[in-house]
C-alpha cells in the first residue's frame, strides 16, 4: 500500500469539521429565510429584494458546505492525515510510531463548545502544531488518538 492511499477498511475516524461549529452561519441564513418569508407574505420589495434575498441564502448554504468540506481528517491505527483542498487536494500524514514519546495532546473548548459537545483537538510533535478543528466529540477522539500512540508506542 502506498503513501497516499488508504485503505477503506483501516480508517477508524473520517472527520469532518461540525455543523454546530457553524452557528452562525445558520442563525444568519435562518434570519434571510425569515425576511424572506416576511417579503413574500406580505408581498414587500418586489421580485428584486427577493431575489436576493434568495440569492444571499443560496450563496450562504454553499459557503457553509464549502467551508466544511475543505478539511478532513483521517485517523486509521497507523497514521492521522489532514486533508485539505477539495479540487486541488493536500495530504500531511502523521505516523503514530514515531509519535511513541513526544506527543503533546490537548482539547480547546470554549463555552458554548463545551454545551454543543465539539472543540479543537490539538497535538504538538516537536516544533510541528497540527489541529483537528472543529470536531464532535474532541474528549473521546483524544482519548482515542492517545491510546494509538500507545499501542504504537508498544509495538
Amino acid at each position: 500500500m502506498s503513501d497516499m492511499t488508504i485503505d477503506k477498511g483501516d480508517i477508524l475516524f473520517n472527520l469532518k469539521r461540525s455543523h454546530k461549529s457553524f452557528y452562525v452561519e445558520y442563525f444568519c441564513i435562518l434570519v434571510v429565510l425569515s425576511l424572506l418569508v416576511f417579503g413574500i407574505s406580505k408581498d414587500f420589495g418586489g421580485k428584486l429584494f427577493i431575489y436576493g434575498l434568495s440569492g444571499l441564502m443560496i450563496f450562504g448554504l454553499i459557503s457553509t458546505g464549502f467551508h466544511r468540506s475543505y478539511w478532513r481528517y483521517i485517523i486509521t491505527p497507523k497514521k492521522m492525515t489532514f486533508v485539505s483542498g477539495i479540487i486541488k487536494k493536500h495530504h500531511k500524514h502523521i505516523y503514530f510510531h514515531p509519535l511513541g514519546f513526544v506527543p503533546d495532546i490537548n482539547v480547546k473548548q470554549d463555552w458554548l463548545q463545551r454545551f454543543l459537545n465539539y472543540g479543537t483537538v490539538s497535538v504538538k510533535v516537536s516544533n510541528d502544531h497540527f489541529k483537528l478543528k472543529d470536531i464532535d466529540d474532541p474528549h473521546f477522539i483524544m482519548k482515542e488518538i492517545e491510546e494509538l500512540i500507545h499501542g504504537a508506542r508498544d509495538s
